[in-house]
């Protein structure tokens, strides 16, 4: 008896090639498994020049490692890379696989599929004229990826409310100098206020009309009511969105801030489907991505393995 879910091309679809999707694509290359990257070439972190913390690549352009990744699957003949965006995914009951389409009307049809789609930064929302120029460069969301390389400056935190005090007593390993703007009415406690102003911390309530830079490098605030302060670095928590809608499709649950929900191996709420990377934790860090992209892939090849052998 041959399962009818082997009628499927591939054994896994990841969707999303960077650092998770690559690193699984490796683990289930190694693992035999026929494995598709369907991938649209629009990681989040292609807006800064180097990334920062990933052991023996620090430094290195997220553009080189993605490269590097992809050279180095080219020993795997079972791992096949295509450059596309999936636009379409669902289960097939009938045949027990998953089906996958791309924008360019390609269908795929696999096992399991894995989520590494990653997020997109809504720099929009929060309007700021200049601030989604300046990302990646001088404005920027993470200081384990970008705080070493300005440590000691002035740094700037648009931030409101209770997550002020955490941004500005984290920031504080970096820099002793830091400015806080609310971007209008501070919604920061009195309490709050008095251990930011025991720190030194200045919290400045003008409203932002916008963000004065040279080609990305920011060197002035402008505040609506005319006054310019001199500022060369910023930090924001962008509101973020999911980087496709594939997870509604397949209808997996999602955590209360807004990600995937999986666990400790990237298993979602449905069956042969799992997601890995941004989509998943907040720590928006390239080598948790890599390895969340590992232990998903060993889980995936795991639950295939099981399958097969009690066939």
């Amino acid at each position: 008896f041959i399962s009818i879910s082997f009628m499927a091309q591939y054994g896994c679809i990841i969707v999303g090639g960077s650092a998770a999707g690559l690193s699984a694509a490796l683990t289930l290359g190694r693992s035999l498994r026929k494995t598709l990257v369907i991938d649209a070439g629009q990681p989040c972190n292609r807006f800064a020049s180097h990334s920062h913390g990933y052991f023996t690549r620090d430094n290195e352009p997220p553009k080189s490692l993605v490269a590097t990744a992809r050279d180095q699957l080219k020993p795997y003949s079972s791992v096949t890379l295509l450059d596309a965006s999936a636009s379409t995914a669902e289960y097939q009951e009938e045949t027990m696989t998953f089906q996958v389409g791309t924008k360019d009307g390609q269908m795929f049809t696999s096992r399991s599929v894995l989520l590494a789609t990653g997020v997109k930064d809504d720099l929009h929302l929060i309007n700021i004229p200049g601030l989604a120029d300046c990302w990646g460069t001088s404005v920027h969301h993470c200081p384990y990826c970008h705080g070493f390389e300005i440590k000691d400056r002035h740094w700037g935190i648009i931030v409101n409310g209770d997550t002020a005090l955490e941004m500005a007593s984290l920031f504080s390993s970096w820099t002793k100098r830091i400015t806080i703007f609310t971007n209008g009415t501070s919604l920061i406690s009195e309490a709050q206020m008095q251990t930011l102003t025991k720190r030194e911390v200045i919290v400045n309530a003008s409203p932002i009309q916008e963000i004065e830079h040279q080609e990305g490098q920011m060197h002035h605030i402008v505040f609506t009511d005319g006054k310019r302060l001199a500022m060369d670095t910023l930090y924001v928590r962008p509101p973020f969105s999911l980087g496709s809608d594939l997870h509604s499709q397949l209808k997996i649950e999602l955590t209360e801030t807004g990600l995937i929900k999986v666990n400790e191996f990237g298993k979602t709420n449905i069956s042969g489907v799992f997601a890995a990377g941004d989509c998943t934790t907040p720590m928006r860090q390239i080598s948790i991505a890599a390895a969340n992209g590992a232990k998903a892939a060993v889980m995936i090849n795991a639950e295939m393995a099981m399958k097969d052998f009690q066939v």
